[in-house]
């Protein structure tokens, strides 16, 4: 056996969608390395956004892309294999999540790589222990069965089969009693921090990063200093052990870094947004110079479909010649009841036609 055989480890990477991949490493090598072969066997050039973690105290903690591994694996990690051939160690598991959040989807141009951000993110979602957003979980099962089986065939008569099953859209909860009194969350724009108060948790806190001056640990001890208040109204909390403070930080200052990096391509994609959604409700108006009037129609000139388009001199056109009958009416008052009558309707039908005519100026 050669010296470059026997110094070369596998590692066993978990990925989201539930297949994983043997990468081989030499006993120096770091994070980085590891992550690089999982990008070459994938093929991928968008795992920025991911990150690999070790199961350290039953959590997944995201490893420091610049250590070496030695740090996170046990001793007997550079141990040389030549020494042990019949006690060959297990392949050491490593898992390939999401380290950071995004807004919006598109700005993965990779299908591969939205593919593997979907299952991470489904995934987290049957771990999730938010009980007072039940409702969310309803919306986001119809997102994931969208995604999974598409729209039905329009047209198509199939027969009705089980294809939803609860416990692969929703967290399965079972009530028992939680050791921690509060939980610290990471959302898109900063972080919450909620409490358990009979059995139901609480919002205390919800910090965007603008608001957060500083972040620090001291042992177990994690403190929160939000923007404008003395350092004496800092929030100090207990992690239960130094490793969880430091990695709580460190994934804290990451998130903040990226948040803020990120910003100008989501700015850029909300105009792109803005732009499309005007052109899609754009309105046009279509109309012709077509007489809509049949030849030789005898309608009446205040009614007829030209008359929407007559201004307001015509309209006082008319109400002119009816002051002129009603005068004309005046010098008649002399004449036989029947032809006064006969006037009073031409005038009234003029009067009502030039409404009508100055109505639609």
């Amino acid at each position: 056996m050669s010296t470059s055989v026997k110094q070369e480890r596998t590692i066993c990477v978990l990925l989201p969608n539930k297949d994983q991949l043997d990468v081989t490493v030499g006993p120096k090598s770091t994070g980085q390395d590891v992550f690089n072969r999982v990008e070459e066997l994938l093929g991928i050039k968008e795992l920025h956004f991911f990150g690999l973690t070790v199961v350290k105290d039953n959590e997944h903690t995201f490893l420091d892309m610049e250590e070496k591994l030695s740090k996170y694996f046990p001793r007997d990690w550079k141990q040389d294999l030549g020494k042990s051939l019949h006690k060959r160690p297990l392949p050491l598991v490593l898992c390939l999540k999401v380290q950071f959040y995004v807004e919006n989807g598109r700005l993965f141009s990779e299908r591969k790589a939205r593919n593997l951000y979907y299952s991470d993110l489904r995934e987290r979602v049957l771990r999730s222990e938010c009980r007072q957003q039940e409702e969310v979980y309803f919306q986001l099962a119809g997102y994931a069965m969208q995604a999974d089986l598409g729209d039905h065939p329009a047209g198509v008569d199939t027969e009705l089969k089980t294809y939803f099953e609860p416990k692969q859209y929703f967290p399965p909860w079972d009530k028992k009693e939680e050791r921690g009194t509060a939980l610290l969350g990471l959302t898109l724009r900063g972080m919450q921090v909620y409490q358990e108060a009979n059995s139901i948790r609480q919002l205390l806190y919800g910090f965007p990063w603008a608001h957060v001056e500083g972040l620090t640990f001291l042992g177990k001890k994690f403190e929160i200093q939000p923007d404008g208040l003395p350092s004496a109204r800092k929030l100090v909390y207990y992690t239960g052990s130094s490793f969880r403070s430091r990695h709580l930080l460190l994934h804290l200052s990451s998130s903040h870094r990226i948040y803020r990096s990120l910003q100008p391509a989501l700015k850029h994609l909300r105009q792109l947004e803005d732009s499309e959604e005007k052109k899609r409700y754009r309105e046009s108006y279509i109309s012709d110079d077509l007489d809509l009037d049949p030849h030789g129609s005898e309608s009446s000139p205040g009614l007829s479909r030209h008359s929407t388009s007559s201004s307001g001199i015509e309209a006082d056109g008319r109400q002119h010649s009816v002051s002129t009958e009603i005068a004309s009416m005046e010098e008649e008052s002399h004449q036989p009841v029947e032809k006064s009558i006969s006037s009073a309707a031409s005038c009234a039908s003029s009067c009502t036609s030039g409404f009508e005519a100055g109505s639609k100026t």
